[in-house]
């Protein structure tokens, strides 16, 4: 009785290494798995790592810039090339002094006192120039801040006739900044100012500045000394 007892225990034995020896053989066969080394991440430029250039953005198209219009408006003041202010005050002899009257001719207007040495110099100088030059340019005083008495016996002590408009209050001064006495501005015939000299300036001065208001004139023919 224990004979097939043995068999049947052989051959379980027997099926179960047939089994062990398949499933060896399997795993022999599959391909080994070999593990990848993960990537480095390196930021760019470093290691001597090539970086490309920055792609250039596109410069700004400028802004079309339009011509001045013809006859656009001029800052008002006394620097050059600005529009010189009005200038409307008492004459001396009487009535009013206002250089917008003055149109056909250039201007030369010189704020004056008559506690200023060098004005006693240059009146008699610019008288001279009026001489030579007769009605091609206008030259307006402006005493500042003076009695007109004693503006009208220096006028008379130092023998000069030319127009003498009273800066009473000294507002004129202060709207052209004249504040340096004397000082002169020349003013082309459109009202603009060419030159501006202060006081004290050689003769040929005066004379580069009248020609730049009449460059038709010869230097000679305003002050063959000037410059002597």
């Amino acid at each position: 009785m224990k004979v097939p007892v043995l068999l049947g225990a052989l051959i379980a034995l027997l099926i179960g290494g047939l089994a062990i020896a398949g499933l060896l053989a399997a795993l022999a066969s599959r391909s080994p798995i070999v593990p990848v080394a993960p990537t480095p991440t390196v930021a760019p430029g470093e290691f001597g790592l090539y970086t490309p250039p920055p792609t250039p953005s596109p410069p700004p198209t400028p802004s079309p810039t339009l011509p001045p219009r013809p006859g656009a408006t001029i800052e008002i003041g006394t620097e050059l090339g600005q529009r010189a202010p009005a200038l409307i005050l008492p004459h001396l002899a009487g009535g009013t002094i206002d250089s917008r009257e003055v149109t056909d001719r250039p201007l030369w207007i010189n704020f004056m006192a008559t506690w200023c040495p060098p004005c006693r110099d240059e009146l008699p100088m610019m008288q001279g120039y009026q001489l030579r030059l007769d009605e091609q340019i206008e030259i307006i005083l402006v005493d500042v801040a003076e009695d007109p008495d004693d503006v009208l016996n220096f006028m008379l002590e130092i023998g000069v006739d030319l127009p003498v408009a009273l800066d009473e209050d000294a507002a004129a001064q202060r709207e052209w900044g004249a504040f340096a006495l004397p000082v002169h501005f020349f003013i082309d015939e459109q009202g603009i100012v060419r030159e501006v000299v202060f006081g004290g300036a050689p003769r040929e001065i005066y004379v580069e500045a009248i020609v730049t208001l009449l460059p038709e004139v010869d230097p000679a023919d305003i002050d063959p000394d000037a410059g002597e």
